[in-house]
């Protein structure tokens, strides 16, 4: 069971991760996508160089290290700050995102052949479900391409959360981060350089709120959300830790609703409420089941 303290800072991180994509939106508003997100992987780099080492991961490693870098920073990043430009709100893409859970769960039983048991599967029937049902929302159907690039998000999302499983141990969550900022600031750049514009002009006429969303989605989701979560994941086990994550699209969709003034239809709320339910008996359940069966 959580401390107390422990609890309200678990609540807390989530509603940090929650306000990534509020300030993600805000940020993308002004900057290009793809020049916000090399920004992001700039400042981390930099907020994390006294934690640099040379020597990542044994060579027996490269792939999954390699692959993480990717997922977790080009892939991840470029996809969600596109859907944030491109989309009319932030909701639907929040529901999106919770996709990954049913996906780390399908690719854990491809990559690490873990076992799902039928629990586990009606969760990802459910979240399935629950995300159609919310893509195919009139108010988001309007941004259809914007949702399909979260759902790419997800899947990225997974497939860095299954990667990491095979760097346990081989090298430490600070330094991992900023190997996944370096390698992956250069390439958004470039990107950015070539099928961006104005990028200059968004940085000369950026006003204290642009800069404020870029510094929030850099350090205080990085530094203080993501680093205090691998504290927490160091004093508890993971299926105490992970439903949680479940608070991070309610407290985003109640600060869309707040900072964009959204209004989500009876279809998103059903959707939604669907979604999340296959998300948590795949966290909870699924994997109170594979505990006691293991």
């Amino acid at each position: 069971m959580l401390r107390p303290t422990h609890l309200v800072a678990l609540i807390g991180i989530n509603v940090i991760f929650a306000g990534a994509y509020i300030a993600g939106k805000f940020g993308v508003n002004h900057f290009p996508p793809l020049f916000f997100s090399g920004a992001r992987f700039l400042l981390v780099f930099l907020a994390l160089l006294p934690f640099f080492r040379w020597h990542p991961v044994p060579r027996t490693h490269l792939k999954p290290f390699l692959g993480f870098c990717f997922s977790m920073g080009i892939g991840v990043y470029a996809s969600m700050y596109l859907a944030l430009s491109l989309a009319d709100g932030v909701s639907g893409i929040l529901i999106g995102t919770q996709f990954s859970v049913p996906m780390a769960a399908l690719l854990g039983m491809w990559w690490l052949k873990d076992k799902i048991s039928q629990t586990t599967w009606l969760g990802i029937i459910l979240a399935f479900v629950g995300v159609m049902i919310v893509g195919f929302d009139g108010a988001i159907l309007g941004y259809g391409f914007a949702f399909s690039l979260i759902i790419l998000s997800a899947f990225f999302y997974a497939s860095a959360n299954v990667l990491s499983q095979k760097l346990s141990g081989k090298v430490s969550v600070l330094n991992l981060n900023a190997w996944m900022a370096l390698l992956s600031a250069p390439p958004m750049f470039l990107c950015s350089l070539l099928f961006e514009q104005q990028q200059w002009q968004a940085l000369t006429t950026a006003d204290s709120g642009d800069w404020a969303a870029l510094l929030y989605s850099a350090l205080v989701v990085t530094l203080v959300g993501h680093c205090g979560m691998f504290v927490l994941l160091r004093r508890y086990p993971v299926a105490l830790i992970m439903p949680y994550y479940v608070l991070v699209p309610i407290f985003g969709v109640i600060g869309s609703i707040v900072m964009f003034s959204e209004t989500p239809t009876l279809k998103f709320y059903l959707g939604a409420v669907i979604a999340l339910s296959g998300v948590w008996v795949v966290n909870v359940i699924g994997k109170r089941r594979r505990l006691t069966t293991a």
